[in-house]
Order: C-alpha cells, then structure tokens, then sequence
C-alpha cells in the first residue's frame, strides 16, 4: 500500500499543481469564454480540445526537457515568446478593431459561426502561443518526478494535464453556454469583444515586453 501511495504522489501533485494553474484566468479562459458567448456548444469544445492538445504539447515539451534546450540556446525561448506575444496582440487588436465598427443590427445578427477545425485551430493557437507554459510544467517535473522515473509516470503526467484542462475548459463553456442571455450578449457584444481585446494585448504585450525589460 505504501508502494503504491508513494507511485501515484508524484501524479497527484502535478494533478493539483496544474489544476489551480489551469484555473487561474489567461488567454485560455477568456477565449474559452468568448468562444461559448458567440458560438454554438459543439463549437466551444472543440475550442476546448485544441486547449488541451496544447497543453499536452506543452506537458510533453516540458518533460522533455524543453528548458534545457532554452538554456542551451535561449534565442529560442525568446523567439517563441516575441511569435507567441506577437500573435496574443494581433487577436485582440483584431477583436478591438471589429467591436469598434460592429452596428448594432450586426450584433443582432450575432457572431459568423466557426468552422470545427478553426474553432480547434483557435483554441491551441491561444494555448501554443505562451511558452511560459513549458517553463512552468518543466519546473512541475522536475520538482515531483524523480530522474529515475519510468517513462510511464511522464506519459501518465501528460494525460492527466491534458484531461484537467479538457474537463475544466469544458465546464466553464457549459456554464456559460446554461447560464447566457442571447438578448444580453445582443446589446453588449461589441463590450465583451472590447473587454476581450484588451486582455489579449496585454498578455501579449507582456510576453513581448518582458524581454526588452
């Protein structure tokens, strides 16, 4: 029993770890927010899933050992920070450009509905485009996982990240999509698209910014 309790603590505390990680409001969230505002259910997840096919990317990068390689050349953390910063910034810019020129017959209307593969493509290009990430999950790694670990845990690491975030992004879309009000999302679409825009500039800023500090 103590064999086994001692196997699976290393999951456990990268479930838990992670968990309050994915909870913590950032891109993810407030696409995930939009994307259930704006579209239809089967849309949002799969918006969802591409979240979760990057956080498991990023999970297998990081226990990889992707930040020896930043170490090793840190040119390319800079570059994936400066592409990823570049791209958070051109989506809400893209976001405040439309609500300033939405018409309110516009907003009745509602939002073009996205195809399944760019509403996938959305959600991992937001998810993929802060290589933070990788630091992060490198730092859970190797703060719970023994260097002697069987590939297996690392494997079972992974998954278990990408089914958190999976279940987590999934439930906030649901909640949003029982609770919303088509003639409220009506009247302040071009707000939500505003408010939208603006946290993506400033967490890409943030990344472009954070190297030239």
């Amino acid at each position: 029993m103590l064999l086994d309790m001692n196997l699976h603590s290393p999951l456990l505390a990268i479930a838990v770890i992670w968990f309050f990680a994915a909870i913590s409001p950032g891109p993810n969230f407030f696409i995930t927010i939009r994307t259930s505002l704006t579209q239809s259910r089967s849309v949002a997840i799969r918006t969802v899933s591409g979240i979760a096919t990057g956080t498991a990317i990023w999970a297998l990068a990081g226990y990889l050992g992707i930040q020896t390689m930043f170490t090793v050349a840190p040119w390319s953390y800079i570059a994936l920070k400066v592409i990823g910063g570049l791209y958070l910034c051109w989506m809400g810019a893209k976001l405040l450009w439309k609500s300033r020129f939405k018409s309110q017959q516009q907003s009745i209307k509602g939002e073009l509905a996205l195809s399944s593969w760019s509403a996938y493509r959305l959600g991992l290009a937001t998810n993929i485009a802060n290589p933070k990430t990788a630091l992060f999950v490198a730092g859970i790694f190797a703060a719970t996982l023994q260097t002697s670990a069987p590939i297996g845990e690392g494997v079972m690491a992974v998954v278990v990240m990408a089914a958190i975030s999976m279940v987590w992004y999934s439930l906030v879309a649901v909640a949003v999509i029982q609770t919303r009000a088509s003639h409220l999302y009506q009247s302040m679409s071009h707000w939500i698209d505003r408010v939208s825009g603006v946290v993506f500039l400033l967490f890409g800023a943030d990344l472009v910014l954070g190297e030239a500090i």
